[in-house]
């Protein structure tokens, strides 16, 4: 398989197609071994430029709802991504009882990254009733259902499993955070204050944490401390955006380190508290605090506030000021591991907001992360511009040998080919 998906589509299309004929007869022998195939030709079938061929080989096998099982994932998952054709596939699948919770787990990340929520919403429902005693499974399901179709058809749903809710502390907890997103607030509040009442030793903060979000969206903080400070008591505690939003609601928040000591917040969750912060700095696009948070505590950076640094940066245009502490953090002993990653990002956006001919920023975020199709691509058409074609295709072969993206492989080696075009090779 790593053969066929070495092959150049366009240019080596007779070497792949035999090479898809072996792998097509290796897998006749059915079993796990057919299965995988199947998997495998979806997956790729947008990178070898073969949708309309595999779509019809996996439908031959699928046999309209009569055939191998791991075709119908396989073809439903395709035309989810190349048409809108995917509900007769799917309602087939649903139907079968062989249909199992991995395969109901793959179809609904397919649905979710291709963007169709209708379809998520059926395969998730139908893994509720496979495990109706899954409450993870059940909340996805409603919060699918709160975003594709409103409220009211969200909330009618999840009455429907009220009942059982009230068995379980842990359950209770669950159901009241899921009915305060559904703006039903005095079912969240019954259901939360159940949760803590059974819950003396404190094993669920997140109920308290909860029930204080609440009580401050009602304008009720005096009745949100204690549940935070208790909540908060527990080092296991990790929700503390709400104490933030707390801080803030309350006009306390310029004072904040003076207000920590009511809360005996641990190490670690001192570490939460200030990312918490850094977030609330930047939704509020408030970048001469979000910045000084950070000179102040540089260890509160992770790659995962990568992204809300770049729209702090892009927000706020202070590109300068995000490449310049990052360039700091980099040159000290100890950083995360996708820094170099990071900075390329913003000095990307940085050459993108100004829009100038000079590609330094560009040059400088492709050696940091060569596989940053974006970076590389602008920095090769900006090459050919300036009649580099050369410096371009280095560029793009360097990216190619390196990168694993297909899909992004495949745009370099469009752009390679029309580089090489112009002059007849480089």
């Amino acid at each position: 398989m790593k053969l066929a998906e070495s092959f150049d589509p366009v240019s080596e299309r007779p070497l792949l197609e035999r090479e898809l004929r072996r792998i097509r007869r290796m897998s006749d022998e059915g079993g796990t071994q057919q299965d995988g195939y199947f998997d495998w030709l979806q997956r790729q079938a947008l990178a070898l430029k073969m949708e309309t061929h595999v779509r019809e080989e996996l439908r031959q096998a699928w046999a309209n709802g009569a055939g191998k099982i791991s075709a119908g994932i396989a073809l439903c998952m395709l035309e989810s991504t190349i048409s809108s054709d995917a509900e007769a596939t799917l309602t087939q699948l649903l139907k079968r009882r062989d249909l199992t919770m991995p395969s109901i787990d793959r179809l609904s990340g397919a649905f979710e990254a291709a963007g169709k929520s209708e379809w998520l919403a059926r395969a998730q429902a139908r893994g509720v009733e496979m495990n109706a005693m899954d409450d993870n499974r059940l909340i996805a399901w409603i919060r699918t259902l709160h975003k594709t179709y409103g409220k009211e058809r969200a909330q009618a749903a999840f009455d429907r499993w009220s009942a059982r809710f009230w068995l379980s502390e842990d359950s209770a907890a669950l159901a009241g955070e899921m009915y305060a997103e559904l703006g039903a607030s005095d079912k969240a509040e019954a259901l939360l204050l159940h949760a803590i009442r059974h819950d003396p030793y404190g094993r669920n903060p997140q109920a308290r944490v909860q029930l204080a979000r609440l009580k401050r969206q009602q304008g009720d903080l005096s009745s949100a401390l204690p549940l935070l400070i208790a909540a908060y008591r527990s080092p296991e505690q990790q929700d503390l955006a709400e104490l933030v939003e707390w801080l803030s609601a309350s006009g306390k928040l310029a004072s904040y380190v003076k207000q920590l000591g009511t809360f005996g917040l641990s190490e670690y969750q001192m570490l939460l508290f200030r990312q918490a912060l850094w977030s609330h700095f930047v939704l509020q696009r408030n970048a001469p605090a979000a910045y000084a948070l950070l000179s102040e505590h540089p260890a509160i950076y992770s790659s995962k506030l990568s992204a809300q640094l770049r729209e702090l940066a892009q927000a706020t245009q202070t590109f300068a000021q995000a490449s310049s502490f990052l360039e700091g953090i980099r040159d000290g002993k100890e950083h995360p591991s996708d820094l170099d990653s990071d900075l390329a990002r913003v000095l990307f956006d940085w050459s993108e907001a100004e829009g100038s001919g000079d590609l330094s920023r560009l040059q400088r975020a492709t050696e940091l992360d060569p596989t940053f199709h974006d970076a590389v691509m602008r920095l090769a058409r900006g090459y050919v511009a300036q009649s580099k074609r050369q410096e371009a295709g280095r560029l793009l072969e360097t990216f190619l040998a390196i990168s694993t993206n297909q899909k992004e492989r495949e745009s370099a080696r469009a752009l390679l080919r029309e580089t090489k075009g112009a002059t007849g090779g480089i």
